[in-house]
């Protein structure tokens, strides 16, 4: 049986999805709560613990930024939703390189 996931969940999970594709790794977890409009740091661990239950992503112990994608939500989102996510992704991606190039 398919466990689903909340609208929430669902756009943390396609976030990490884009921002790995983009970036070559996962995003932390600052930048999922920042990129997904999530309030506090804390509430994002929540949702990624979640979908760690429902067995969609695996933590990598002792590993910065260590999230695997295990498997991703069937799109049901439109295409504007999908560009709307990989701009989101590439922006962070962007930012992130500049401040650790200075």
């Amino acid at each position: 049986m398919k466990k689903s996931l909340t609208e929430k969940q669902k756009t943390i999970l396609a976030y990490i999805t884009r921002y790995c594709m983009t970036c070559g790794r996962s995003p932390s977890q600052e930048e999922i709560a920042h990129n997904t409009f999530v309030k506090h740091q804390a509430n994002s661990r929540y949702y990624l613990n979640a979908l760690a239950r429902k067995g969609f992503i695996l933590f990598i112990p002792y590993e910065p930024r260590g999230i695997k994608i295990l498997m991703s939500e069937p799109d049901d989102h439109s295409k504007e939703d999908d560009s709307n996510q990989k701009a989101i992704a590439a922006d962070a991606c962007e930012r992130e390189m500049d401040v650790s190039a200075r």
